[in-house]
């Protein structure tokens, strides 16, 4: 193969090279990514895939002020530009280039998405964040399902801000179809949470293995949260629930599921729609 040395000069000299020294990552007609074209200057353009992310993780990491790189830019500082690309940078900003979700100038649309997943975590105990933030809403319904509550929590790439182990309980869907858990936390996250440590909370990293440590409580643990949600149907009167004893033996079988007749009501109503299993 060969190349022009100079495609202006009126004699058009060629010289020729070889294809081999062309760098792994440019062979390909699509366009490079600019991660690898990143990863491929770092370590260089003959090193592996792996040998690059090692040279990343193991390069040292400095801050860099979002405004500082806004002046860069707006001078057109190529070189500064191009010698920050040697070393990992850590992007921090502060309030100059921050809006409130809010703000007057701020405009959202939800009508498309390419979110993977949503996950909503309490800021407080209770189930606010199964409830529409709406004086009324007439469409809004919750199936109650208890039958499956040995399900596990096995979302990998979730940061809960807590230790999903053995403190988790499934308990139905949402109208939108939309998975619902209890979690029970250590008190201390809870008040954490309300002196407003929730990026403090944040930065505890997910189970690396989430699939191998099983999140959901005991069933004595399942059984207890059961005859809770028992005592608080009958309170409002949900279709006849009754309960005899709000705290019988949940290791006897008996005297467990004679406590109350919450296992004996059919589901198909809408709004709460109670299946509780055993």
């Amino acid at each position: 193969m060969s190349a022009p040395v100079n495609p202006t000069d009126s004699e058009n000299l060629e010289t020729a090279f070889d294809i081999a020294l062309v760098p792994e990552p440019l062979h390909t007609e699509d366009p490079l990514d600019q991660g690898d074209a990143y990863l491929a200057a770092l370590a260089g353009v003959h090193e592996s895939r792996n040998e690059a992310l090692r040279a990343f993780r193991n390069a040292s990491r400095s801050d860099i002020d979002l405004g500082d790189l806004e002046r860069i830019f707006k001078a057109g500082n190529k070189t500064v530009a191009m010698g920050m690309l040697q070393s990992r940078r850590r992007i921090t900003y502060g309030p100059d280039h921050a809006l409130d979700a809010d703000h007057r100038t701020m405009y959202w649309d939800t009508s498309k998405t390419y979110l993977d997943m949503l996950v909503c975590v309490g800021g407080d105990v209770g189930l606010a964040p199964l409830i529409p933030s709406l004086d009324s809403h007439h469409n809004f319904s919750f199936a109650v399902d208890l039958s499956d509550s040995r399900r596990v929590f096995t979302a990998k790439k979730i940061k809960l801000g807590f230790d999903r182990t053995g403190c988790m309980m499934w308990i139905g869907r949402t109208g939108p179809k939309e998975d619902s858990w209890l979690a029970f936390v250590p008190r201390e996250y809870v008040e954490a949470v309300a002196e407003g440590a929730t990026g403090e909370m944040d930065e505890q990293p997910p189970n690396p293995n989430p699939s191998k440590v099983s999140s959901s409580l005991t069933q004595v643990q399942q059984r207890q949260v059961r005859m809770f949600l028992a005592h608080c149907f009958e309170h409002f009167h949900h279709r006849g629930i009754t309960v005899t004893d709000p705290y019988p033996d949940v290791t006897n079988d008996m005297e467990y599921r004679s406590a109350t007749n919450i296992f004996c009501i059919s589901s198909g109503t809408r709004g709460l729609v109670p299946n509780f299993g055993r």
